[in-house]
């Protein structure tokens, strides 16, 4: 199973019986050569251990149950979005919201557009060595539509558990997703990522290339950015599922309740593990000079690394960006 030609070609099941086979062996090791059962059945104990303390944070970070939707799903169902909606709605603005369970809804009522944005993002990689044309963003908003489906930036925010795709030159799908617990993360730390749509049983990993301000008062703070790169296996059929759903002019899947539409996107049900990674111990503040060499997708490590040097470097301590305490220059 371990075989190079097994993982290219099914990684999937090779890691399903990874994880089934872990313990089947440690069972088997201790019956077969009891002298070292003890060492057997102590490891069999902490790995069940760690499993379970996994399952249980994964069913809090991502609400499955329904004592723990979260209070990020709370104040989205309890319409805290679509009353900020209906005041942005006063001011002028042209969003619109689209209830709950409605199959016939396409997003934006444009799929040309959608298809015609796809048909550009395929024309832009077809030149090696041409400069991709940035994913456009929408336009400054004002301060009422941050709860409005908005963020401050004029970025889309997805309700909390769905993540929101768009498409990106160099065959790069950017997902944005705030999850319905309270999650926190370093800068540099990765998550592991289940989309069912795509695939049911299995996740994988990707770097997260934005912060976490605990000390920010909007939900759109935490939300957590994730580049991926369009290759082979999953994150091929990640490209090809967003990319059918902007063709049809589909939405994706729909919440259970009132939600803001993306007027560009799909969105989908998305969990997440972790966070995970060394770089949460880093002290990245006691560095007086910092020099970032990335490329490709590598960009996201590199890029949540100078989001948090950065914001240390105008005054932010860096405990409240998810690192160690300190301001960029103090040291500890």
């Amino acid at each position: 199973m371990s075989l190079r030609p097994v993982r290219a070609r099914v990684y999937e099941a090779f890691y399903v019986f990874h994880i089934f086979l872990v313990p089947t062996s440690l069972v088997f090791s201790a019956l077969h050569f009891p002298p070292t059962a003890w060492w057997c059945w102590a490891t069999l104990i902490l790995w069940g251990c760690e499993r379970g303390w996994r399952l249980v944070r994964f069913i809090t970070i991502n609400g499955l149950l329904g004592r723990l939707q979260g209070r990020r799903s709370n104040r989205y169902i309890n319409n805290v979005h679509l009353g900020a909606y209906e005041k942005a709605k006063r001011l002028g603005s042209s969003y619109t919201t689209i209830p709950a369970n409605n199959s016939n809804s396409s997003v934006n009522g444009e799929p040309d557009q959608l298809l015609n944005s796809v048909q550009a993002s395929r024309t832009a990689n077809s030149h090696p060595r041409g400069t991709p044309s940035p994913t456009p963003i929408h336009h400054d908003y004002p301060f009422q539509l941050r709860l409005a489906g908005y963020s401050s930036r004029g970025v889309y925010v997805s309700p909390p558990g769905y993540a929101h795709a768009t498409l990106l030159p160099g065959r790069t799908i950017r997902l944005r997703l705030i999850p319905p617990h309270h999650f926190t993360w370093a800068p540099g730390q990765h998550v592991l990522l289940t989309i069912p749509s795509v695939s049911k049983f299995t996740s994988h990993p990707f770097t997260i290339s934005s912060i976490c301000d605990n000390e920010a008062t909007t939900d759109d703070s935490r939300e957590l950015l994730i580049l991926i790169r369009a290759r082979t296996g999953f994150t091929k059929e990640l490209w090809m599922y967003v990319e059918q759903l902007e063709r049809a002019g589909a939405i994706g899947d729909e919440p259970g309740f009132n939600f803001i539409r993306p007027s560009r996107g799909v969105l989908f049900r998305a969990y997440i593990d972790g966070p995970f990674g060394s770089s949460a111990r880093v002290k990245w503040t006691t560095y007086d000079t910092v020099l970032i060499i990335a490329g490709g997708s590598g960009i996201s490590f590199a890029a949540s690394i100078l989001e948090y040097v950065c914001m240390c470097l105008i005054g932010r301590d860096g405990k409240s960006l998810g690192g160690n305490t300190g301001i960029w220059g103090n040291g500890m």
